[in-house]
């Protein structure tokens, strides 16, 4: 399958205070997703209670989600590496955000960091964060995702 990718990265962000879902806003067009990826690492022994990756509409829609694990959290390397998850296969045709969120936060020294690059790799997409919906067009997350290119049949009668 192909991948879209940006794997840029020199600096992070922890998950350690009241929101956050981090990733990336972008545009998808006309590809059936079936997998996303973020570079992960974990600090210390992060706490309980999971995780989730989740693609939005610019709306707040959900589209496609999927829960991440304790176990996956906590076996998470102290090294970036990239974290994947298969999707329920989603059609996407317009722009969204993909992003990884946990469900309880840490502090600095026992969390999850998510790796990014702190300059703009990818023109018309951002990093993006919630609580509310910040965006940071100065900089992006690194991410990965597969799809299939998706053209709909049309009928004709």
């Amino acid at each position: 399958m192909p991948t879209e990718v940006q794997n840029s990265y020199n600096t992070d962000a922890t998950f350690v205070s009241v929101s956050w879902q981090r990733g990336q806003r972008l545009t998808i067009s006309n590809r059936q997703v079936s997998s996303v990826s973020f570079y992960l690492k974990r600090i210390g022994a992060p706490p309980t209670g999971g995780g989730y990756i989740t693609i939005y509409t610019l709306a707040d829609v959900v589209m496609a989600s999927v829960t991440v694990s304790n176990a996956e959290i906590q076996a998470l390397p102290t090294s970036y590496a990239l974290f994947t998850k298969s999707i329920t296969p989603t059609v996407i045709n317009e722009e969204v955000r993909m992003v990884f969120g946990v469900n309880t936060f840490g502090t600095p020294e026992l969390c999850v960091a998510m790796a990014y690059q702190n300059t703009d790799v990818k023109a018309s997409e951002s990093r993006t964060s919630s609580n509310p919906w910040t965006e940071d067009g100065t900089s992006d997350c690194a991410y990965q995702y597969t799809y299939i290119d998706y053209t709909p049949t049309i009928f004709y009668f």
